[in-house]
């Protein structure tokens, strides 16, 4: 599968959080290290439900796929 951005994977979906600045518990994502500005492209057709700063997140795109 794709990465959605080009950048290093600091987080992957279902590791633990903890000491990593967003202690959430454990990921429901995954975190890219990605520059300012890089092209963002959804890996598969949906919806965009939020886009923007959440804190303990930074900035981040909520896409609903419907799944």
């Amino acid at each position: 599968m794709p990465a959605p951005v080009q950048g290093k994977v600091l987080i992957r979906f279902g590791e633990s959080t903890k000491g990593t600045g967003l202690d959430t518990g454990q990921s429901q994502g995954v975190t890219f290290d990605a520059l300012n500005g890089a092209a963002i492209k959804a890996i598969f057709a949906g919806r965009v439900i939020f886009a923007g700063y959440r804190k303990g997140f930074g900035n981040m795109v909520i896409i609903d796929h419907g799944l």
